[in-house]
């Protein structure tokens, strides 16, 4: 059976109601190794992997979060239902020192979103997804712009750490996938982009000007 990933970042102010959450879908099967090599996967690119080629996206979030506290949380999931189908898992994860000290408003977010490609008599809004990152600390890439952007670099190596992983990672049988609840059923994802614009709870102020993809390669 599928599974899920769920990310939980609370707030300081300790209300329950205060958390942010990124959720992850893969198509392998909870108890198996490709269901381990997916909770890997999601646990690295949130504190940084082992061979220290990334980060991890703690290091972006800012002070709002309780970062010694945040989950990892893994469950069977059906997509055909949306119900969990196990028990779940949780591993309580660090998440690194913010970049910069400073912290932007809690509504302000990176969107990375993923996709499955072109797939034949599929609506696009049924093949691709998205999660928000944040609340995030001062990543801005100059203070001379106004209104001022996300850094680039910050944004290249997100991207391309989420791709190139996740193709190593799906050749052990990860199966990082999309869900689509309209069609109940989950997608191989085949490549993340991010956008070089903040995205908001009041929606987007500026218009993009460039956009990272990094395409996840296929084992033969």
């Amino acid at each position: 059976m599928p599974m899920k990933v769920s990310v939980i970042l609370p707030f300081t102010s300790g209300r329950p109601e205060d958390l942010a959450v990124n959720t992850w879908y893969s198509n392998a099967d909870l108890l198996s190794t490709g269901g381990d090599e997916f909770v890997d996967w999601v646990r690295d690119l949130y504190v940084g992997d082992v061979a220290e080629t990334y980060d991890g996206i703690g290091r972006l979030i800012a002070g709002q979060v309780n970062k010694a506290g945040c989950i990892l949380r893994s469950v069977g999931f059906n997509p055909a239902t949306g119900k969990e189908t196990s028990e779940a898992n949780e591993e309580v994860i660090e998440l690194g020192n913010q970049y910069d000290a400073e912290n932007l408003p809690s509504e302000v977010a990176l969107c990375l979103s993923y996709d499955a490609g072109f797939l034949l008599g599929v609506p696009k809004g049924r093949t691709r997804g998205r999660v928000f990152i944040g609340p995030l600390c001062n990543i801005n890439g100059t203070t001379a712009t106004n209104p001022s952007r996300p850094g680039a670099t910050y944004i290249s190596d997100l991207v391309e750490f989420a791709g190139v992983s996740a193709a190593a990672r799906n050749a052990a049988g990860a199966a990082i996938s999309l869900y689509s609840p309209t069609d109940g059923v989950l997608r191989t994802i085949r490549a993340f982009s991010c956008d070089n614009e903040w995205d908001t709870q009041r929606r987007r102020g500026v218009e993009p000007t460039s956009r990272t993809i990094q395409t996840v390669a296929v084992t033969p």
